[in-house]
């Protein structure tokens, strides 16, 4: 690469990180105290992908596969000619959260993409005022949250790309239902340095949810992070540092080691859990263009998650 172009893409992505930490530096600020709680649709902070549980979410500087829609739109331009995905999450308690990730290279370079997110559980017991004072049972009820996800990722110029989301967010809770829009912003670029790449996405940008005459906002979010492959590409390290609208700055390692061409396992550790110990893991299983992956994080008395998902890439010829 000359000299010059390398200097126009640096000077590109100061501008894209310039640029999107003037957004976060709008946002509402805080006090530690009163973060908890302030914001709706929290099923959107979940991470998506066995893979990328199984790092701690650790992905906004790999974005390697389909499922980077729900960590950095623009590294859908790593993926394949098509690239399809589908995951189920038992998550804590009856809790169950189910996605589904297409993304397809279009003639002109750039990729559009789309997932489904739905996040369901069991019969939630109902109660009622009792005329005699305190409570009685009322009818059970059952409460769904889901995200309908349009993306696009456009490459910029040599190493760095460009990608957003257009978010529809629904949630329904027994007869109250309440719905809005946000968007993704995302930037990814691959250093002149062989097998490092940096990200960096705002996510949730959007006016929040209202149920009846209470408004939350969304969990707006900045995330930066950097990954690097090493041992001849076979081990990924990556590093992830995320500012939500509703927390303190957390940070995310993840590991990835391939074993063999067809199997890998994964670790990662997060410091934003107030429950467990921060720690996951996981396997992969590859076999020709499909990937069949598992992920697992414990959360002491509340029990553990278990993430199993497929993906189906077809590359270019």
């Amino acid at each position: 690469m000359r000299i010059g172009n390398w200097k126009l893409e640096i000077g590109n992505l100061i501008t894209l990180v310039v640029g999107i930490n003037l957004v976060v530096i709008s946002m509402p600020v805080y006090a530690q105290d009163e973060y908890t709680g302030i914001t709706s649709a929290n099923f959107l902070k979940l991470d998506v992908g066995a893979r990328q549980a199984a790092m701690a979410g650790a992905f906004v500087g790999v974005a390697d596969d389909v499922n980077t829609i729900n960590y950095n739109p623009a590294g859908l331009v790593q993926a394949g000619t098509i690239s399809l995905t589908a995951m189920h999450n038992q998550w804590l308690q009856s809790i169950k959260y189910e996605y589904l990730g297409y993304a397809q290279r279009m003639w002109w370079d750039g990729v559009i993409g789309g997932s489904l997110a739905y996040l369901h559980m069991g019969d939630i017991p109902g109660s009622r005022f009792s005329p005699g004072g305190g409570y009685e049972k009322a009818d059970d009820f059952t409460a769904y949250d889901a995200c309908l996800t349009f993306s696009y990722a456009q490459p910029w110029s040599d190493g760095l790309s460009i990608g957003a989301n257009f978010k529809i967010i629904y949630e329904k809770i027994e007869k109250e239902n309440a719905s809005t829009i946000a968007f993704d912003l995302g930037a990814f670029y691959k250093t002149p340095i062989d097998n490092l790449s940096f990200g960096l996405c705002l996510q949730n940008l959007g006016s929040g949810l209202k149920f009846i005459k209470e408004k939350s906002d969304l969990p707006m979010n900045l995330k930066g992070g950097v990954s690097a492959k090493l041992l001849d590409e076979r081990l990924l390290i990556a590093l992830d540092a995320n500012k939500p609208i509703d927390n303190k700055i957390n940070g995310r390692l993840g590991f990835e080691y391939w074993l063999i061409d067809t199997f890998a396992i994964r670790a990662g550790y997060r410091t934003d859990v107030d429950i467990g110990s921060g720690f996951s893991g996981g396997i992969g299983l590859k076999l020709m263009n499909y990937q069949i992956d598992y992920g697992f994080a414990p959360y002491d008395e509340l029990g553990d998650t278990h993430r199993i998902s497929l993906r189906m890439d077809f590359l270019p010829e």
